[in-house]
């Protein structure tokens, strides 16, 4: 009898305690509300309940080609297209796609983006290609999460130096500008798979590229480069490699140290059949085309 008495007694205590303990709990929870905090123990001026932020994702992959589509769920979309469009400016409904991932304007008439696009700091691809751009888009520099960038087949004559900034892009397109040079700073994107600088007026190949020791794809064709830097033989993930239409009259040997390169396209240059004979002898048992 006194046993089951002292079983029934701890119980009790038990369950007394639990009861204390979610009164005390809910009390704090009440607490924290009504003092605007956002549950990281820091106010937030604009609060209005649990700030759950930064656990939002986008969860809708459908690559949707309207704003209105989008709009139906917009804090869902992942995708939004808006290429060949005929647009002058980005609309500002855009915005309200808070968890937008991938951006496409290409084919469009844009010569500008708008300050407040560092609102859709989820972006990771971004394609700007084929429109009036004439000087780079500050703007984009915020974009911290970038991974791929497309800003190739407009009328850009300079690229910032602060692209470097853009530390997480494995993409990167720049071809069919006006460009005579890429800034050094390129060679900080240590992240950074292909580079397209094709189709640009290069006079000269920055040997900083040679710090970019995950590329696999480098495009330099139809410039006016008639050097390239040794250092491009650091490039040891380097598969591709397009250097056709330029000036070359000799490739540094370096680039024998590309144990991967499996493509490297070389017609439309300078080179001499003796130079010539020399590369194919660099390069045994890969398409070479020169």
């Amino acid at each position: 009898m006194t046993d089951r008495s002292s079983q029934n007694t701890g119980y009790f205590i038990l369950t007394f305690a639990f009861i204390i303990l979610s009164i005390i709990a809910g009390i704090i929870y009440v607490f924290a509300n009504s003092k605007g905090f956002n549950g990281q123990g820091i106010p937030s001026e604009n609060f209005t309940g649990i700030n759950t932020a930064f656990l939002q994702k986008c969860s809708d992959n459908t690559p949707y080609v309207s704003i209105e589509e989008a709009l139906t769920d917009p804090e869902s979309v992942c995708s939004l297209n808006l290429g060949g469009t005929g647009l002058a400016e980005v609309p500002q409904d855009i915005f309200l796609l808070k968890n937008l991932e991938s951006l496409y304007l290409h084919d469009n008439s844009l010569s500008g983006l708008p300050e407040n696009l560092n609102d859709l700091d989820k972006l990771t691809l971004l394609d700007l290609g084929k429109n009036n751009f004439g000087i780079f888009p500050q703007i984009v520099f915020s974009l911290k999460k970038l991974e791929s960038l497309d800003a190739g087949r407009n009328n850009l004559t300079e690229i910032p130096s602060n692209i470097e900034n853009l530390n997480r892009l494995n993409t990167l397109a720049l071809n069919g500008n006006r460009l005579e040079s890429l800034p050094a700073g390129i060679g900080d994107l240590k992240k950074l798979n292909e580079l397209n600088a094709g189709n640009n007026r290069l006079g000269a190949v920055p040997e900083e590229l040679g710090k970019l020791k995950e590329l696999t794809d480098l495009f330099l064709n139809d410039n006016l480069i008639n050097v390239l830097p040794s250092e491009l033989g650091n490039l040891k993930n380097l598969k591709i490699l397009h250097l056709q239409n330029n000036r070359l009259t000799a490739v540094p040997d370096a680039l024998k140290n590309l144990s991967n390169l499996v493509e490297i396209k070389l017609s439309g240059n300078n080179i001499s059949e003796e130079e010539t004979e020399k590369i194919r002898q660099m390069f045994p048992g890969i398409a070479l085309d020169i």
